[in-house]
């Protein structure tokens, strides 16, 4: 029987549901877009061809051959090994070696170039010796923070310290099989192994041999296990050079005795601390056993594509710092918790005028123009460096241009990185996008420049990310607008400055967020940046741009759930690690400012309570209750949202534990009861946070955003002679 005809139409057809998708992957795996972000592959046919690339694989194979990676002398036919282990009841796994060749640096000039080669172990055909696919154990990879090299750069720069980088030689095959049961406690997690070479890398001595195979030795790139062996083994060696993990910050670890810290990305090492501990312990690590490259200056190091250059002064940038960071951390006569509302005035800024508070349009472009930044002697060590990644910009200029068929030429000089979806036609939001197929190879590639040093895009690239799978026609508008951007401001650099001791600095998060900004679904956008700062220290570390997960229906509700999400996700991490650090610089200073209450004599102590209590669940804190040694600001520009924190109470979102799955009471019991934690008003104008919850600004509005996060045209920066 036939439907009616307003039904047929009604009808929708099922679609496919997507397959689940873990957001942990197992440790050791690394997607291939990923690594196009640091290295770019080389085809080993044309490898073969270019003779540097060659040469980088010969040098592979003979530091393999050298280090005995293999062993060629207990070769044996493929099928007697099989056969002994089905006697003996053992088992073994079969598996092959593959060349691989990169090019590093590849978004740098050309005089950086550095081809790498690799002979890895194919994890992904090991089979067994029934032939059947091996199976190993999965194990969540560690992973790196970004946010804790910054702070590692930040630290190097204070007085009396300073920081460098290092590589490990060889990583992985510094670890031999044999050991694994010792680093990872499990004697048959590790299976033995064996090998069969390429045709042209076996000796001669095997010919006539079947299928020959031969043991392998040490751990070897592509072993599904490798990167948590390597990972153990490097573990083993700081905790005898007495280093200790940070909680809460993976790859992360501090020697508190010897005052630094180490940032660990898989072979790339970053130590900072005290000056004239840093190359001791390098001597002290090689000889535990870690095999190291010469070090050098962290400021003279590209880190994740992210190089660093040493600045001249600027006298008028960091006095205008030094105020607004003063006047908005100021604590004087700041109670932790108001009770009334009256003593929320303090929270507000002195009400003008529109036209008070509005200033001509000369003194504001005098005021924020990047052109301003100048490079001025002043008095103090100040150390002012810049991030920059020019070559990842250029890179991915280049790949949109190579994709979408646009020449660089038709690439027009635009204000900013967005466009307002208001000024894009309706039907466009409909309509597929031409660059559909590949928009993820160019959007990727903007969304590494965006993480890593030039939060001014964010914004963009994080709204096109979302869009990769339904790509339309506003989208390739949007994408065209973004490229535009990033060309013609291919060489702005985010700016620094550091001149302060540990105890002296301070932690803060602007939060801010748009309201129902999304045309298609009304959610907001909740943007974050996480600033370490001081009299004499200004260093953006991280920031936040995330789309929330249902509507908000007001602009309160909307702010609220974005400071959950930054005190959460970036705020109190930062605050955790600060303490420690204030700790090992200054413990003088945190001792001064920990304010620990001393018990009373009628105090009950925790070992009485659980000797009195333990039959009755009572579980003693399993970490102790920080007291403030580090302080947190929390930027609000949003008189609501700051006496509900206050009053802890909001009667009208009662409905968020339900719809945005957020524990409001959580965040006020933080806020409140943590010495730590300050929550203050912050004024629009100086809302860092603004650049990245929206995309329809003013020229000039863009230009104060860009002075305000302190990124600039590298022509106006001048290097530190």
């Amino acid at each position: 029987m036939a439907l009616p005809g307003f039904l047929q139409e009604a009808r929708v057809e099922k679609k496919a549901v997507r397959p689940h998708q873990e957001h942990i992957s197992p440790r050791g795996f690394v997607s291939e877009d990923f690594l196009d972000f640091v290295h770019t592959p080389v085809p080993i046919p044309k490898a073969l061809k270019i003779p540097k690339a060659k040469e980088a694989l010969e040098a592979e194979w003979s530091k393999l051959e050298t280090k005995i990676a293999w062993d060629v002398s207990k070769v044996k036919p493929k099928k007697e090994v099989m056969a002994q282990a089905h006697k003996q009841g053992r088992k073994v796994h079969f598996g092959e070696l593959m060349d691989l060749c990169h090019l590093k640096n590849s978004q740098m000039d050309q005089k950086f170039w550095k081809y790498k080669g690799r002979i890895v172990f194919r994890g992904d055909i090991v089979k067994d010796q029934d032939g059947q696919f091996a199976v190993f154990t999965e194990q969540g990879a560690s992973a790196s923070h970004m946010a804790a090299a910054k702070l590692m750069d930040a630290v190097a720069r204070m007085p009396g310290n300073s920081g460098e980088d290092s590589d490990a030689v060889g990583a992985y095959t510094q670890v031999r099989l044999q050991d694994a049961p010792k680093l990872l406690g499990k004697p048959d997690l590790v299976t033995e192994t064996w090998i069969k070479l390429p045709p042209h890398k076996r000796p001669k001595s095997w010919e006539g041999i079947e299928d020959p195979v031969c043991p392998l030795l040490l751990n070897l790139y592509g072993h599904p296990l490798a990167g948590l062996l390597w990972e153990k083994h490097q573990e083993s060696i700081l905790f005898k050079a007495g280093f200790e993990k940070v909680k809460s910050w993976e790859c992360l670890y501090v020697n508190k005795k010897q005052q630094l810290f180490m940032s660990a990305y898989v072979d790339d090492y970053k130590l900072a601390g005290k000056a004239a501990n840093i190359k001791p312990m390098w001597a002290t690590l090689s000889k535990a056993g870690l095999e190291l490259e010469p070090s050098v200056l962290s400021s003279q190091n590209t880190y994740l594509g992210s190089s660093q250059r040493e600045l001249e002064p600027n006298a008028k940038l960091l006095s205008t710092k030094r105020e607004l960071i003063e006047r908005l951390t100021s604590t004087k006569d700041l109670p932790k918790v108001q009770r009334n509302n009256d003593a929320l005035q303090q929270f507000n800024p002195t009400p003008k005028t529109k036209a008070q508070r509005r200033k001509p349009k000369s003194e504001r472009e005098r005021t924020f123009s990047t052109s301003n930044v100048g490079c001025i002697a002043t008095a103090g060590k100040v150390s002012f460096y810049s991030y920059e990644m020019f070559g990842h910009v250029e890179q991915t200029v280049e790949r949109y241009c190579q994709l979408s068929g646009v020449s660089k030429e038709k690439l027009k000089p635009v204000a900013t990185p967005c466009i307002d979806d208001h000024m894009i036609p309706p039907q466009e939001f409909e309509t597929k996008g031409d660059l559909s197929p590949v928009a993820a190879r160019v959007v990727l590639k903007a969304l590494y420049v965006a993480r890593i040093g030039r939060l001014d895009i964010m914004w963009a690239v994080n709204m096109l990310a979302r869009e990769v799978t339904r790509w339309t026609q506003a989208c390739d508008r949007r994408l065209l607008r973004l490229i535009s951007y990033m060309h013609h401001t291919q060489e702005h650099a985010q700016v620094n400055f550091v001149g302060d001791s540990a105890h002296e600095c301070k932690l803060v998060y602007f939060s801010d967020a748009s309201f129902a900004g999304d045309l298609k679904d009304s959610k907001s956008t909740s943007g974050g940046i996480l600033v370490l700062a001081g009299p004499n220290t200004f260093v953006p570390i991280s920031w936040l741009c995330k789309k929330q997960g249902a509507v908000s229906h007001s602009t309160s509700e909307a702010e609220i759930i974005a400071l959950d999400a930054g005190a959460r996700m970036e705020g109190l991490p930062a605050l955790s690690l600060w303490d420690l650090i204030i700790e090992v610089f200054s413990p003088a200073q945190a001792k001064k400012r920990s304010n620990v209450p001393s018990p009373s004599p009628n105090q009950i102590s925790n070992d009485t309570l659980y000797e009195i209590f333990g039959s009755i669940d009572y579980v003693p804190p399993s970490l102790p209750i920080t007291y403030g040694a580090a302080s947190l600001f929390l930027m609000e520009d949003n008189d609501a949202v700051i006496k509900m924190v206050v009053k802890q109470r909001c009667p009208k979102l009662r409905h968020v534990a339900r719809t945005h799955r957020v524990d409001l009471d959580w965040l006020f019991d933080r806020i409140s009861n943590d010495p730590g934690c300050y929550i203050k008003f912050v004024g629009t104008k100086e809302q860092l946070a603004d650049i990245l919850t929206k995309g329809s600004f003013t020229a000039d509005a863009w230009l104060t955003l860009l002075g305000l996060c302190q990124i600039y045209p590298s022509s106006s920066l001048k290097t530190c002679k």
